[in-house]
């Protein structure tokens, strides 16, 4: 990750992905953000670059459906 590459809350991608917090978190589980990192005891972040890779992935999956 780089600054490039600016890691975010899961406020921020709930709101981009239309999620809620729980979806989130499975997600992650799922291995959907492999480059999710813990930022003190409660906080996670997740690279710019995995939520857009995770998006047109969806996009892909959609399109072919």
């Amino acid at each position: 990750m780089t600054h490039e590459d600016p890691a975010l809350n899961y406020k921020t991608v709930c709101k981009m992905l239309n999620i809620g917090k729980t979806t989130f978190y499975e997600l992650i589980n799922k291995g959907e953000f492999p480059k999710a990192f813990r930022v003190g005891p409660r906080g996670i972040r997740v690279p710019l670059s995995d939520i857009q890779t995770f998006m047109e992935k969806s996009r892909r999956q959609m399109s072919e459906d």
